[in-house]
């Protein structure tokens, strides 16, 4: 009998709820719940049991998980509860992101049973890694989720070392922000959707730069099109950005 599965994820571009599908998808695990940290911005917290799985996907933002999801990942608890950490980034590295979600489950009374990090498409310049993740990711995707659930069923967790350094890289900045143009109809989806109240109500096309986290859920929340990213700043990031990125990063993952 399969285990209740929940998938916990925060996605603002989309592509962590996308990988945690296949994967729960490739390990036999059709139907799982979902737990949308993105949605839930007054998060009051989860409490998971031991019969249960927790599938935990977060994004890499310089190479560490971003501050707000670390928040409310806080107030998810285990009870020997068995979990897989996952880590999606845009072909640049995740560094110690991978190492930092899994301290944290364990931290919280989870038992790991497998972490894996995978590309995505770049969610700031979506023309990196844009293809990803592609067949040979969804092999690995689908090898690691194979493992995983016959490593639940027979009790065995997590033996491997995860790269990463525990003591964890500075937390970076972005020193730009996407905002709206004059397509615009102030209908309001961005200011719901976005996870840190960057945008005001009464003004939708700016952002507060000093608030914005940069995830790009206001871009793919809204229905006209209406939010992008411009500007001299954000073409020089993108040429450095673009060179950092230029290797195929094939994905790992540890059982």
């Amino acid at each position: 009998m399969a285990p209740k599965v929940t998938e916990v994820f925060f996605s603002p571009g989309g592509s962590g709820e996308r990988i945690s599908g296949l994967f729960c998808g490739f390990a036999g695990w059709e139907g799982a719940e979902k737990l949308d940290l993105l949605r839930l911005r007054d998060f009051k917290g989860a409490a998971f049991q031991p019969g249960e799985v927790a599938v935990v996907t977060a994004p890499v933002f310089f190479g560490r998980i971003p501050e707000i999801v670390a928040r409310k990942l806080r107030d998810v608890k285990g009870d020997g509860t068995p979990a897989i950490a996952m880590v999606v980034y845009g072909n640049r590295d995740y560094e110690d992101a991978l190492i930092e979600l899994a301290d944290l489950l364990t931290a919280n009374g989870f038992v790991l049973y497998g972490a894996g990090a995978f590309v995505a498409r770049h969610s700031i310049y979506p023309t990196i890694a844009k293809e990803r993740p592609d067949e040979e990711d969804k092999k690995i995707l689908r090898a690691f989720a194979l493992q995983c659930a016959e490593k639940i069923k027979t009790g065995s967790p997590l033996e491997a070392s995860i790269k990463g350094n525990r003591l964890y890289r500075s937390h970076g900045r972005i020193p730009f922000a996407p905002k709206g143009n004059s397509k615009c109809t102030a209908c309001g989806a961005c200011v719901e959707t976005c996870p840190v109240r960057a945008i005001p109500k009464d003004a939708p096309r700016r952002t507060d730069r000093e608030l914005c986290i940069n995830c790009t859920a206001c871009i793919r929340v809204c229905p006209e099109g209406a939010r992008s990213y411009g500007g001299l700043l954000y073409r020089l990031g993108g040429i450095k950005i673009k060179k950092a990125c230029s290797g195929y990063r094939t994905p790992e993952f540890f059982v």
